[in-house]
């Protein structure tokens, strides 16, 4: 079966937008946007249950030890998943920026760990 893609105007007029964001959200998970965001959400979450981060190398370590760069990482992650590439690599940003959460570190040092991520997502960006 052949699906046409369409496309979308997520800069609606104020009055054709939802009355509220609840509503609106729940009409956006009913779309394949919304279906394609949180199947890569689940298989992200699933995937990177016991990672690890090396802000340093910029590389993701997986539970076995194997460190990958967020593309290998979401590579991998669409070998087992129908979401678009595109999308399992904005959530692999997501979970970045505000998932994961290293342990036992001082305030001072999470925030530098947050500035190492932010400059490790804004370079990846950058480079593609």
């Amino acid at each position: 079966m052949m699906f046409e893609k369409k496309k979308r105007n997520i800069f609606k007029p104020v009055s054709e937008q939802p009355d509220n964001f609840i509503d609106g959200f729940g009409e956006w998970l009913d779309t394949k946007d919304g279906e394609d965001a949180m199947q890569a959400i689940d298989d992200i979450n699933e995937f990177l249950r016991d990672a690890l981060v090396d802000t340093n190398e910029r590389k993701i370590i997986l539970s076995d030890d194997v460190k990958l760069t967020i593309t290998q990482i979401a590579e991998k992650i669409k070998q087992h998943s129908e979401a678009p590439l595109e999308v399992i690599i904005r959530h692999i940003i997501l979970w970045l920026q505000m998932e994961y959460v290293p342990d036992n570190l001082s305030e001072k040092e999470m925030e530098n760990f947050e500035i190492q991520i932010e400059e490790w997502i804004e370079n990846y960006k950058n480079d593609a």
